[in-house]
Protein backbone atom coordinates (compact mmCIF):
# COMPACT_ATOMS: atom_id res chain seq x y z
CA UNK A 1 0.00 0.00 0.00
CA UNK A 2 2.94 2.40 0.77
CA UNK A 3 4.32 1.43 -2.39
CA UNK A 4 1.54 2.46 -4.38
CA UNK A 5 1.17 5.32 -2.53
CA UNK A 6 4.51 6.59 -3.22
CA UNK A 7 4.23 5.56 -7.04
CA UNK A 8 1.26 7.86 -6.92
CA UNK A 9 3.17 10.82 -5.54
CA UNK A 10 6.00 10.49 -8.10
CA UNK A 11 2.94 10.09 -10.96
CA UNK A 12 1.67 13.50 -9.41
CA UNK A 13 4.75 15.27 -9.58
CA UNK A 14 5.63 14.09 -13.05
CA UNK A 15 2.38 15.60 -14.25
CA UNK A 16 3.14 18.83 -12.40
CA UNK A 17 6.75 18.92 -13.82
CA UNK A 18 5.39 18.21 -16.98
CA UNK A 19 3.06 21.45 -17.11
CA UNK A 20 5.65 23.64 -15.46
CA UNK A 21 7.82 23.00 -18.61
CA UNK A 22 4.74 22.99 -20.83
CA UNK A 23 3.74 26.41 -19.72
CA UNK A 24 7.78 27.47 -19.96
CA UNK A 25 8.04 28.41 -16.36
CA UNK A 26 11.51 26.25 -16.50
CA UNK A 27 13.04 28.76 -18.65
CA UNK A 28 15.26 31.39 -16.49
CA UNK A 29 14.34 34.21 -18.41
CA UNK A 30 10.59 33.88 -17.97
CA UNK A 31 10.96 34.51 -14.37
CA UNK A 32 13.31 37.21 -14.91
CA UNK A 33 11.45 38.98 -17.14
CA UNK A 34 8.80 39.19 -14.87
CA UNK A 35 10.33 40.71 -12.04
CA UNK A 36 11.78 43.45 -14.69
CA UNK A 37 8.21 43.96 -15.21
CA UNK A 38 8.90 43.49 -19.14
CA UNK A 39 6.60 40.36 -19.90
CA UNK A 40 3.96 39.28 -17.08
CA UNK A 41 3.37 35.62 -18.54
CA UNK A 42 4.39 34.30 -15.64
CA UNK A 43 1.57 36.19 -13.43
CA UNK A 44 -0.80 35.35 -15.99
CA UNK A 45 -0.35 31.33 -15.96
CA UNK A 46 0.00 32.06 -12.04
CA UNK A 47 -3.14 33.84 -11.68
CA UNK A 48 -4.78 31.23 -14.35
CA UNK A 49 -3.43 28.20 -12.71
CA UNK A 50 -5.35 29.51 -9.39
CA UNK A 51 -8.47 30.29 -10.90
CA UNK A 52 -8.92 25.83 -11.96
CA UNK A 53 -7.15 25.21 -8.50
CA UNK A 54 -9.48 27.20 -6.35
CA UNK A 55 -12.69 25.29 -8.62
CA UNK A 56 -10.71 22.04 -8.07
CA UNK A 57 -10.47 22.49 -4.28
CA UNK A 58 -14.17 23.82 -3.97
CA UNK A 59 -15.53 20.80 -5.49
CA UNK A 60 -13.04 18.34 -3.75
CA UNK A 61 -13.66 19.75 -0.39
CA UNK A 62 -17.41 19.84 -0.85
CA UNK A 63 -17.57 16.28 -1.75
CA UNK A 64 -15.56 14.66 1.10
CA UNK A 65 -12.91 13.65 -0.81
CA UNK A 66 -10.24 16.22 0.84
CA UNK A 67 -10.24 19.31 3.50
CA UNK A 68 -7.96 21.38 1.88
CA UNK A 69 -7.68 24.44 4.11
CA UNK A 70 -6.03 27.93 4.18
CA UNK A 71 -2.14 28.19 4.79
CA UNK A 72 -1.46 29.64 8.44
CA UNK A 73 0.09 32.37 9.01
CA UNK A 74 4.01 32.01 10.25
CA UNK A 75 5.17 34.35 12.66
CA UNK A 76 9.04 34.16 14.16
CA UNK A 77 7.91 36.78 17.01
CA UNK A 78 8.40 40.42 15.63
CA UNK A 79 4.92 40.80 14.52
CA UNK A 80 1.58 38.99 12.98
CA UNK A 81 2.96 37.24 9.57
CA UNK A 82 6.51 38.37 9.84
CA UNK A 83 7.49 34.94 9.24
CA UNK A 84 5.26 35.35 5.58
CA UNK A 85 6.60 38.55 4.96
CA UNK A 86 10.64 37.71 5.62
CA UNK A 87 10.42 34.38 4.19
CA UNK A 88 8.58 35.97 0.92
CA UNK A 89 11.19 38.63 0.53
CA UNK A 90 14.12 36.00 0.54
CA UNK A 91 12.23 34.10 -2.10
CA UNK A 92 11.78 37.29 -3.95
CA UNK A 93 15.51 37.50 -4.04
CA UNK A 94 16.18 34.05 -4.54
CA UNK A 95 13.92 34.29 -7.81
CA UNK A 96 15.59 37.41 -8.75
CA UNK A 97 19.39 35.87 -8.64
CA UNK A 98 18.38 32.51 -10.31
CA UNK A 99 15.40 32.58 -12.37
CA UNK A 100 14.14 29.85 -10.84
CA UNK A 101 11.75 28.65 -8.06
CA UNK A 102 11.97 25.06 -5.67
CA UNK A 103 9.92 23.27 -8.52
CA UNK A 104 11.40 25.27 -11.42
CA UNK A 105 14.39 24.64 -10.55
CA UNK A 106 14.31 20.79 -10.95
CA UNK A 107 12.61 21.11 -14.38
CA UNK A 108 15.48 23.59 -15.43
CA UNK A 109 18.33 21.01 -14.03
CA UNK A 110 16.05 17.56 -15.69
CA UNK A 111 16.11 19.59 -19.34
CA UNK A 112 19.53 20.33 -19.40
CA UNK A 113 19.81 23.74 -17.87
CA UNK A 114 23.26 24.23 -15.92
CA UNK A 115 22.25 26.67 -13.30
CA UNK A 116 18.98 24.79 -12.35
CA UNK A 117 21.84 22.27 -10.72
CA UNK A 118 23.44 25.15 -8.76
CA UNK A 119 20.22 26.81 -7.98
CA UNK A 120 19.71 22.84 -6.01
CA UNK A 121 22.51 23.24 -4.45
CA UNK A 122 22.14 26.32 -2.72
CA UNK A 123 18.45 25.26 -2.16
CA UNK A 124 19.91 22.57 -0.18
CA UNK A 125 22.51 24.04 1.34
CA UNK A 126 19.74 26.83 2.39
CA UNK A 127 16.68 24.15 3.71
CA UNK A 128 20.20 22.92 5.73
CA UNK A 129 20.57 26.83 7.57
CA UNK A 130 16.66 26.85 8.17
CA UNK A 131 16.38 23.40 9.84
CA UNK A 132 20.00 24.28 11.84
CA UNK A 133 18.75 27.99 12.69
CA UNK A 134 15.26 26.04 13.59
CA UNK A 135 16.94 23.84 15.76
CA UNK A 136 19.06 26.23 17.68
CA UNK A 137 15.95 28.17 18.44
CA UNK A 138 14.39 25.45 20.00
CA UNK A 139 17.51 24.61 22.18
CA UNK A 140 17.70 28.59 23.36
CA UNK A 141 14.10 28.99 23.78
CA UNK A 142 13.65 30.19 27.61
CA UNK A 143 11.03 29.28 30.09
CA UNK A 144 9.67 32.74 29.46
CA UNK A 145 8.84 32.90 26.01
CA UNK A 146 7.43 29.63 25.91
CA UNK A 147 5.00 30.78 28.20
CA UNK A 148 3.46 33.67 25.96
CA UNK A 149 2.87 30.78 23.41
CA UNK A 150 -0.38 30.08 25.30
CA UNK A 151 -2.27 33.08 23.29
CA UNK A 152 -1.10 31.01 19.92
CA UNK A 153 -2.30 28.20 17.84
CA UNK A 154 0.73 25.83 17.42
CA UNK A 155 1.96 25.17 13.65
CA UNK A 156 1.08 21.25 13.15
CA UNK A 157 3.67 21.14 10.13
CA UNK A 158 7.00 22.43 11.98
CA UNK A 159 9.40 20.25 13.82
CA UNK A 160 9.55 23.24 16.44
CA UNK A 161 6.37 22.71 17.93
CA UNK A 162 7.17 26.34 20.19
CA UNK A 163 8.44 28.68 18.08
CA UNK A 164 7.36 29.07 15.14
CA UNK A 165 3.32 30.12 16.18
CA UNK A 166 0.30 31.23 14.29
CA UNK A 167 -1.70 34.32 15.91
CA UNK A 168 -5.36 33.72 16.29
CA UNK A 169 -6.22 37.22 15.97
CA UNK A 170 -6.25 37.16 12.46
CA UNK A 171 -8.75 36.12 10.41
CA UNK A 172 -7.30 32.94 8.09
CA UNK A 173 -9.06 33.70 4.77
CA UNK A 174 -9.81 36.31 2.21
CA UNK A 175 -13.56 35.19 2.70
CA UNK A 176 -13.49 35.56 6.22
CA UNK A 177 -12.63 38.99 5.71
CA UNK A 178 -14.91 39.83 3.45
CA UNK A 179 -17.65 37.59 5.32
CA UNK A 180 -18.86 35.72 2.16
CA UNK A 181 -19.35 31.74 2.10
CA UNK A 182 -16.94 29.40 -0.09
CA UNK A 183 -18.85 29.34 -3.47
CA UNK A 184 -18.89 33.00 -3.29
CA UNK A 185 -14.85 33.26 -2.78
CA UNK A 186 -15.04 31.30 -5.91
CA UNK A 187 -16.88 32.73 -8.38
CA UNK A 188 -15.09 36.46 -7.20
CA UNK A 189 -11.86 34.77 -7.31
CA UNK A 190 -12.44 33.34 -11.52
CA UNK A 191 -14.06 37.30 -11.60
CA UNK A 192 -10.80 38.86 -10.48
CA UNK A 193 -8.51 36.93 -12.25
CA UNK A 194 -10.34 37.57 -15.61
CA UNK A 195 -10.32 41.37 -14.85
CA UNK A 196 -6.19 41.22 -14.20
CA UNK A 197 -5.74 39.38 -17.46
CA UNK A 198 -8.09 41.38 -19.15
CA UNK A 199 -5.91 44.55 -18.29
CA UNK A 200 -2.62 43.11 -18.40
CA UNK A 201 -3.49 41.93 -22.44
CA UNK A 202 -5.20 45.35 -22.63
CA UNK A 203 -3.12 47.99 -21.29
CA UNK A 204 0.64 46.66 -20.45
CA UNK A 205 3.10 45.37 -23.75
CA UNK A 206 4.75 42.08 -23.40
CA UNK A 207 7.58 40.62 -24.73
CA UNK A 208 6.46 37.71 -28.17
CA UNK A 209 7.33 34.77 -26.18
CA UNK A 210 7.21 31.61 -28.42
CA UNK A 211 5.27 28.77 -27.08
CA UNK A 212 1.71 27.86 -25.66
CA UNK A 213 0.00 31.02 -24.30
CA UNK A 214 0.35 31.80 -20.46
CA UNK A 215 -3.68 30.76 -20.13
CA UNK A 216 -3.22 27.40 -21.76
CA UNK A 217 0.28 27.23 -19.39
CA UNK A 218 -2.15 28.32 -16.66
CA UNK A 219 -4.75 25.55 -17.55
CA UNK A 220 -2.19 22.66 -17.55
CA UNK A 221 -0.67 23.56 -14.37
CA UNK A 222 -4.18 23.99 -12.35
CA UNK A 223 -4.93 20.32 -14.51
CA UNK A 224 -1.77 19.01 -12.87
CA UNK A 225 -3.64 20.37 -9.37
CA UNK A 226 -6.24 18.11 -10.20
CA UNK A 227 -4.29 15.00 -11.13
CA UNK A 228 -2.55 15.67 -7.05
CA UNK A 229 -6.16 15.88 -5.60
CA UNK A 230 -7.33 12.16 -7.68
CA UNK A 231 -3.58 10.39 -6.94
CA UNK A 232 -2.61 12.07 -3.30
CA UNK A 233 -5.51 13.91 -1.97
CA UNK A 234 -3.28 16.65 -1.36
CA UNK A 235 -2.02 19.91 -3.29
CA UNK A 236 1.03 19.95 -5.30
CA UNK A 237 4.19 21.90 -3.32
CA UNK A 238 8.07 21.74 -3.71
CA UNK A 239 10.15 23.05 -1.19
CA UNK A 240 9.57 20.58 1.90
CA UNK A 241 11.29 18.00 -0.37
CA UNK A 242 14.51 20.65 -0.20
CA UNK A 243 13.93 20.26 3.95
CA UNK A 244 13.47 16.34 4.18
CA UNK A 245 16.81 16.12 2.11
CA UNK A 246 18.44 18.83 4.17
CA UNK A 247 17.83 16.65 7.68
CA UNK A 248 18.89 13.66 6.15
CA UNK A 249 22.40 15.48 5.52
CA UNK A 250 21.70 16.93 9.37
CA UNK A 251 20.67 13.95 10.55
CA UNK A 252 23.80 13.26 12.98
CA UNK A 253 23.27 16.38 14.39
CA UNK A 254 19.58 16.27 14.71
CA UNK A 255 17.63 13.98 17.63
CA UNK A 256 15.60 12.86 14.81
CA UNK A 257 16.91 10.51 11.84
CA UNK A 258 15.87 12.07 8.44
CA UNK A 259 14.20 10.28 5.98
CA UNK A 260 15.10 10.63 2.19
CA UNK A 261 11.74 9.16 0.95
CA UNK A 262 9.48 11.33 1.89
CA UNK A 263 6.09 12.10 0.21
CA UNK A 264 8.10 15.49 -0.56
CA UNK A 265 11.05 14.21 -2.12
CA UNK A 266 9.14 11.24 -3.97
CA UNK A 267 6.89 14.55 -5.80
CA UNK A 268 9.86 16.05 -6.52
CA UNK A 269 11.70 13.05 -7.54
CA UNK A 270 8.36 12.90 -10.29
CA UNK A 271 9.00 16.16 -11.57
CA UNK A 272 12.85 15.83 -11.91
CA UNK A 273 12.14 12.89 -13.71
CA UNK A 274 9.09 13.88 -15.78
CA UNK A 275 11.81 16.55 -17.26
CA UNK A 276 14.35 14.43 -18.15
CA UNK A 277 12.18 12.22 -19.98
CA UNK A 278 11.07 14.89 -22.06
CA UNK A 279 14.54 16.54 -22.45
CA UNK A 280 15.03 12.99 -23.80
CA UNK A 281 12.07 12.75 -25.85
CA UNK A 282 11.22 15.73 -27.12
CA UNK A 283 12.06 19.71 -26.08
CA UNK A 284 9.09 22.18 -26.97
CA UNK A 285 11.30 25.13 -27.15
CA UNK A 286 14.84 26.08 -26.80
CA UNK A 287 15.76 27.51 -23.47
CA UNK A 288 18.35 30.00 -22.65
CA UNK A 289 21.60 29.82 -21.54
CA UNK A 290 22.53 29.75 -17.95
CA UNK A 291 24.46 32.72 -16.58
CA UNK A 292 27.95 32.25 -16.00
CA UNK A 293 28.53 32.72 -12.47
CA UNK A 294 27.11 29.71 -10.73
CA UNK A 295 27.93 31.13 -7.38
CA UNK A 296 24.68 33.78 -8.12
CA UNK A 297 22.89 30.94 -8.45
CA UNK A 298 23.98 28.67 -5.11
CA UNK A 299 23.54 31.92 -3.22
CA UNK A 300 20.35 32.45 -4.91
CA UNK A 301 19.31 29.45 -4.15
CA UNK A 302 20.25 29.44 -0.63
CA UNK A 303 17.66 32.38 -0.30
CA UNK A 304 15.10 31.00 -2.39
CA UNK A 305 14.78 27.85 0.40
CA UNK A 306 15.82 29.26 3.36
CA UNK A 307 12.86 31.72 2.69
CA UNK A 308 10.07 29.25 1.34
CA UNK A 309 10.91 27.27 4.29
CA UNK A 310 11.13 30.12 6.77
CA UNK A 311 7.35 30.95 5.16
CA UNK A 312 6.15 27.19 5.25
CA UNK A 313 5.66 26.95 1.56
CA UNK A 314 7.54 28.02 -2.42
CA UNK A 315 5.39 29.66 -5.22
CA UNK A 316 3.66 26.48 -6.20
CA UNK A 317 2.55 25.91 -2.08
CA UNK A 318 1.65 29.40 -1.26
CA UNK A 319 1.17 30.40 -4.90
CA UNK A 320 -0.58 27.86 -7.00
CA UNK A 321 -2.10 26.07 -4.32
CA UNK A 322 -2.20 28.44 -1.22
CA UNK A 323 -3.80 31.58 -3.04
CA UNK A 324 -6.59 29.15 -4.26
CA UNK A 325 -7.67 28.56 -0.26
CA UNK A 326 -7.61 32.36 -0.10
CA UNK A 327 -5.82 32.19 2.96
CA UNK A 328 -3.61 35.73 3.75
CA UNK A 329 -0.79 33.78 4.22
CA UNK A 330 -0.14 32.83 1.08
CA UNK A 331 -1.19 35.81 -0.43
CA UNK A 332 1.16 37.52 2.13
CA UNK A 333 3.70 35.75 1.25
CA UNK A 334 3.48 35.78 -2.72
CA UNK A 335 3.18 39.39 -2.31
CA UNK A 336 6.67 40.05 -0.46
CA UNK A 337 8.59 37.50 -2.72
CA UNK A 338 7.21 39.37 -6.11
CA UNK A 339 7.52 43.11 -4.53
CA UNK A 340 11.12 42.37 -2.99
CA UNK A 341 11.84 40.31 -6.69
CA UNK A 342 10.87 43.26 -8.84
CA UNK A 343 13.17 45.77 -6.10
CA UNK A 344 16.01 43.23 -5.79
CA UNK A 345 15.90 43.48 -9.83
CA UNK A 346 15.98 47.31 -10.37
CA UNK A 347 18.71 47.70 -7.50
CA UNK A 348 20.71 45.39 -9.51
CA UNK A 349 19.98 47.03 -12.77
CA UNK A 350 20.93 50.30 -10.97
CA UNK A 351 24.79 48.68 -9.91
Amino acid sequence: MQQHAGLRRMLAGAVFGAALLGAGMQNPATIKAQLRLADFRMIETMLTATALSAVVFYFSNRNGYTTISARKPVSVGLFSYDGNVLGGALIGIGMAATGACPGSALVQAGTGVASGIYTILGGIIGAMLYVGLERTAENFKTASEKSTTTDYVQMTDSPVQEHFVIPKITPPTIADSLEVGPATMVVIWQLFVLGVISVLRKFLSVDNVEGISPQVGGLFMGLSQLISILLTRSSVGVSTAYEDVARVVLSPFLATKGKLLTPATLFALGVFSASCVVKVLYMARELSPAPSMAINHIYGGAALLFGARLAKGCPSGHGISGIPTFGWASVTTIASAFASGIVFTMAKSMV
